[in-house]
């Protein structure tokens, strides 16, 4: 059967609470001068606790801006859990066994499940094939999280124009002259439009995700990167439904700590977060655990996001329709933003 988030949490199963030494394992936490930093524990703690580097238990293989990142975050505070992200190019995940566990994951205690997240698995599907083939083991289990598309479009422009400031070589993203579709004028003009690393970025979204015939530009990874069944059905080739846990991006948003614990039963680790765990900070749920200084909101979130043209957001509502319908039958799963 296709393993989903079940609807109720098993209240049998109680909260168990642990010391500070087990929520911080292998790993101690630093004040410098870039901030609060997690560093490796002495040589005398990490043999005594038997901390040692290992194949990940859980990967997560979400969709970029989807709430991969937090997602990661907020299960790396359950004291069962050590995450590990990597934000590079996927290809860097063509590694054989030892060099893979040597160069990505922390150390953790016999009693702790290391997780991975990359999020740029996505159409990377060598790359996929040989994580799963490779760098595995037959319990590996697989985290997906998914927002409404058009959101995740809209989240994924600001970022690409928060990128693009920031980046000191931009003169390496190419700027050229681009027929767009002006929603207003209803007229196509030519307009500068940067090529951001698979993305077609201009000087507003509307005018970014519409070709110049006033259609939702496929190519342009601001669009193709909502198309969630094309990824999913693939994904599916290579490992089975039981191991895949299909998340509801809008639920977790709203209520974190139901996701999270539901979680828990999936991956067969203790129950631990409560709704005590967080506290409302604007749009978001932030963590808070006395014992783990590093918990907190994450950076970049609640980024305030410009008004869209309502004709823009029913067109690319429409153009997502019938791809989510079809996710939906796959899945036997029908999200909260469908």
């Amino acid at each position: 059967m296709w393993t989903q988030i079940a609807n109720k949490i098993d209240e049998s199963r109680k909260p168990v609470n642990y010391s500070k030494e087990k929520l911080w394992g292998c790993y101690r936490y630093k004040e410098g001068q870039l901030g609060l930093s997690r560093v490796r524990a002495d040589r005398d703690t990490l043999t005594r606790l038997n901390c040692t580097r290992k194949l990940p238990g859980v990967w997560i293989i979400g969709v970029k801006k989807c709430g991969s990142q937090m997602l990661s975050a907020l299960l790396d505070l359950h004291p069962d859990v050590v995450s590990s992200i990597y934000l590079g190019k996927s290809d860097v995940m063509l590694l054989n066994r030892t060099d893979f566990i040597e160069t990505h994951m922390s150390f953790t205690t016999p009693s702790e499940v290391g997780l991975f997240d990359m999020v740029g698995l996505q159409n990377r599907y060598d790359t996929f094939r040989h994580v799963v083939g490779n760098i595995t083991t037959h319990g590996t289990r697989y985290l997906l999280i998914l927002i409404d598309p058009v959101k995740r479009a809209l989240s994924d422009y600001v970022h690409c124009k928060i990128k693009m400031k920031n980046v000191k070589n931009i003169g390496s993203y190419p700027i050229k002259h681009r027929l767009v579709w002006n929603v207003k004028s209803q007229r196509t003009s030519y307009e500068k439009v940067a090529n951001f690393k698979g993305y077609n970025i201009a000087t507003s979204f509307e005018k970014s995700v519409l070709n110049s015939s006033g259609e939702v530009d496929i190519s342009n990874d601001l669009i193709n990167k909502g198309l969630y069944i094309n990824y999913v059905s693939e994904i599916l080739k290579f490992i089975p439904k039981e191991k895949l846990l299909i998340i509801d991006g809008k639920d977790f948003v709203s209520s974190p700590w139901d996701i999270l614990s539901q979680t828990e039963i999936f991956l067969n680790i203790s129950r631990f977060f409560s709704r005590k765990h967080f506290r409302k900070s604007g749009d978001y749920f932030c963590p808070v655990l006395r014992e783990r200084p590093d918990a907190g909101c994450l950076g970049g979130k609640g980024r305030p996001k410009p008004k869209v043209n309502s004709k823009v957001l029913r067109k690319l509502y429409n153009f997502y329709r019938p791809f989510n319908i079809k996710l939906k039958h796959m899945t036997n799963y029908e999200f909260s933003w469908m």
